[in-house]
């Protein structure tokens, strides 16, 4: 077949070149209809819990309940707050903001009668306790000791979870204290408007599109009124980290790009045979890439960089293939020399290939959508990159050649190093210090604050942070959501989690629970008789004049207007008579009045460990009527993580099976097969070391590496051996023809996924670093440690060389 193509493509080079245009043409128009999705729900399958619940209530509630902020900032703060003018600037972008699609509802004016007469009362009875806390500290200050021996101690299992209660203290001290009657800063020159949405992360292109019309919202605040205005919030944070893996897919594929290209200018010393390496691998990617919208659908922050690293992967058939026709064209003519270079090196590149698809396929399998469409993608893609290389490759060879293009060139080195016994012996005691490392100091790192993005890559991201800070505090969104028909359904469930919570003694992962009980306690509870005495204990620590040396101005305001502030009465206030603004942040958000209920972690959401013990404990729960859930990010983070940690072991060692069956079938020899696929595997372990070494630890992203360089690391041993068999053993000629070749590919692979270590995405910046360690190690190994085994193996009769 091969044979009968190389003779087509002698005597008829142009159909070649016609069939893989009118391929590419429709190819190329699919390719464009690819979109990209960020969100960490986009990586787990459609058949989990989270997702399951994510889609079920997405009508009820954002899954991370999310929300913009709209800002507005005075920036001459060495003048007095332009109230009057802030004040219109604010209504005018109310009005306006309403008219936006997909904007549910907005908030920007506290109910500032209503929270003057209840003041404290609104306060969560955790708040209060912390109130208490901070009052005996500020009073431990003014003392002649000056000593506040409650301050709040940020070490120890359960700093996070304390830090988070003080900052929602706070927060709720800001908003019931400061009856003001804009969301403003305490100094009056920030202001902000809190834009809920009816559609969350789950419809990304709307979210995106809400945002860009905020920013020409703010722009035309800014040039009317002449204020600072931006967009900030949950929805912005993630925005902003899609802008992020936007601009490293810029800039790392234009690195990439540029470094491949001089690369091959280097190696062949010529424009004409760097474009027909390039043109075959081009037309192979499009091919692959026209089938993602057909069965993946999407790209996800995992795949996104697959169009990189199959450039560098790819490219190697090409150099392989057009490296050895321009050697044998020196002394054949232009049919024995296609023919050679595709019936020897071709089927190299054949199996290769096949191996390589054959090893990231199984990731398919996968219920991780990270691996499965990574495997997926990347398998199609490199099976069409081969087949352009068939079809399109031999055409341009040959019309180069009878253009006299594409010159002859003898390109082996004259001389190379030869590895003996002493190099081998060595890789082999690195080998098992790498296998000792591995086992015994490579960790994997469960923090995905680790793993957030570089938020200085955003143009405008840290002043948009800093000036929301100053007007919202508290501790963020909860961990977990549950919708509840109604109060009846809403009270068991909170008394659910509360039995739980009590009957676990303290081991329990769950911290403060978030809903409109809050505020508005059911009638007769022992917890609003709790409230109520708490203020009375608070009011009692300023009997005195101590309070008159506390030196913080924010805190002898808040002294003071607790001191003035009488409460109304012992009796809860009437659910009936809590204002708007209030009520809908606690309520599902298509009107259909059904109540939420936030759960907050105890501990650092962003460790792994923590959000599946807390993911583990909600579903473990058995849910009263008329509650729903639970959905949000840690969930959602914490079955990511489940099935990584459960899978990746098993699709690698999976994939070495699977790698070691392709190969054994193409040499048909168990020995031959553990020779070649020696390298790999040693170098798969060195590299493991090192990262060991370094202390750097493996993590959700980088495990992604570990199967497809075991399907792109054995590459370098099956073209090898095939090789130094084809030349009857010799190994010294078969260094010589197989150094530069080699090299050439493996660095031209290091360097498709060397753009990824240039991104501001720690995740995808570590695929990188991995890729780039292991792709060299087995480079190393292939070139260097490969040769003086199979010496000592033909030497000692365990190897035999065919016919």
């Amino acid at each position: 077949m091969i044979l009968w193509i190389c003779r087509f493509t002698v005597r008829y080079p142009l159909p070649g070149i016609v069939l893989a245009a009118l391929i590419t043409i429709p190819a190329f128009h699919q390719v464009k209809r690819i979109k990209l999705r960020t969100n960490l729900l986009r990586l787990l399958p459609r058949s989990t819990r989270a997702a399951v619940n994510t889609v079920k209530l997405d009508k009820y509630v954002s899954s991370d309940g999310g929300h913009f902020f709209f800002l507005i900032s005075q920036t001459q703060t060495n003048k007095p707050p332009q109230f009057k003018k802030l004040h219109a600037a604010v209504e005018e972008a109310v009005a306006r903001i309403k008219k936006l699609p997909n904007v549910q509802m907005v908030i920007y004016t506290w109910p500032s009668q209503f929270i003057k007469k209840y003041r404290l009362m609104l306060v969560p009875e955790r708040s209060l306790k912390l109130i208490y806390e901070k009052v005996l500290g500020w009073k431990a200050e003014a003392s002649p000791v000056g000593v506040n021996i409650l301050e709040e101690d940020d070490t120890g299992p359960r700093s996070f979870s304390k830090r988070e209660d003080w900052s929602e203290m706070e927060s709720n001290f800001k908003q019931y204290a400061n009856y003001y009657q804009y969301h403003r800063s305490n100094n009056g020159y920030q202001f902000g408007i809190k834009v809920y949405t009816r559609e969350g992360v789950s419809s990304f292109e709307k979210l995106i599109g809400l945002y860009r019309l905020l920013e020409k919202e703010a722009d035309h605040i800014k040039s009317k009124y002449g204020f600072y205005s931006g967009v900030g919030g949950s929805h912005r944070n993630k925005i902003a980290e899609f802008q992020v893996i936007q601009q490293d897919l810029s800039t790392s594929g234009m690195i990439s790009f540029i470094m491949i290209v001089l690369l091959m200018l280097l190696a062949f010393r010529s424009v004409p045979a760097v474009i027909i390496v390039l043109l075959p691998l081009l037309v192979g990617l499009v091919w692959g890439f026209a089938f993602v919208p057909a069965t993946v659908e999407t790209l996800n922050i995992i795949t996104a960089f697959l169009m990189l690293i199959l450039f560098g992967m790819g490219i190697d058939y090409s150099i392989h293939l057009v490296k050895r026709f321009r050697t044998e064209i020196c002394n054949r003519s232009p049919l024995e020399a296609l023919g050679v270079t595709f019936t020897q090196t071709g089927i190299s590149v054949i199996v290769s290939a096949l191996t390589t698809a054959f090893a990231l396929s199984l990731l398919a399998f996968s219920d991780f959508k990270g691996f499965s469409e990574f495997g997926l993608i990347t398998a199609i893609s490199i099976i069409t990159i081969l087949i352009s290389m068939f079809v399109l490759l031999p055409s341009l060879l040959i019309l180069a050649h009878r253009y006299r293009i594409l010159k002859p060139l003898d390109s082996d080195l004259k001389r190379a190093w030869l590895p003996g016994t002493k190099s081998t012996a060595v890789f082999t005691v690195l080998s098992l210090a790498g296998v000792l490392l591995t086992a015994s100091v490579l960790k994997f790192d469960f923090s995905f604050r680790n793993l957030q993005f570089d938020k200085s890559k955003v143009r405008g991201f840290t002043a948009v942070q800093r000036t929301q800070g100053k007007i919202y505090s508290g501790s963020g969104s909860p961990g977990a959501l549950f919708v509840a028909d109604d109060l009846q359904s809403l009270d068991s469930m909170i008394n659910l989690i509360k039995s739980n919570k009590s009957a676990l003694k303290g081991k329990t992962q769950i911290g403060r629970l978030s809903s409109i009980r809050d505020y508005a306690s059911a009638p007769g509870s022992a917890e609003w008789k709790r409230r109520y005495a708490e203020i009375i204990n608070i009011k009692a620590e300023f009997k005195g004049v101590w309070w008159k040396k506390i030196k913080q101005p924010d805190h002898r305001r808040w002294a003071e207007q607790i001191r003035t502030w009488d409460p109304p009465g012992k009796q809860p206030v009437p659910l009936k008579l809590f204002p708007p603004s209030i009520i809908k942040a606690n309520i599902s958000r298509d009107g259909s009045g059904k109540y939420l209920l936030g759960l907050h972690p105890a501990y650092d959401r962003k460790d792994g460990r923590n959000a599946m013990a807390f993911a583990g404990e909600l579903y473990g729960l058995k849910l009263p009527a008329g509650v729903q859930g639970p959905i949000g990010e840690t969930p959602i983070f914490a079955e990511i993580l489940w099935i990584v940690t459960s899978e990746a072991f098993l699709l690698a060692m999976g994939t070495l099976m699977g790698i070691f069956i392709l190969v054994w079938s193409s040499l048909r020899g168990v020995k031959e097969t553990i020779v070649v696929m020696t390298p790999l595997a040693s170098g798969i372990v060195i590299s493991f070391g090192i990262l060991a070494l370094l202390g750097i630890k493996l993590n959700l992203f980088s495990v992604i590496v570990i199967p497809a360089l075991l399907g792109m690391g054995v590459d370098g041993g099956i073209h090898y051996f095939n090789h130094w068999q084809h030349i009857k053993g010799d190994t010294r000629q078969a260094q010589k023809e197989l150094l530069l070749p080699l090299s050439a590919t493996t660095i031209t692979t290091m360097v498709g996924y060397s753009g990824m270590m240039f991104a501001g995405h720690p995740g995808i910046r570590s695929i990188g670093v991995l890729a780039c360690i292991g792709l060299f190690v087995v480079w190393a190994l292939s070139l260097f440690y490969l040769p003086g085994l199979l010496n000592i193996l033909k030497n000692r009769g365990i190897l035999k060389i065919e016919g």
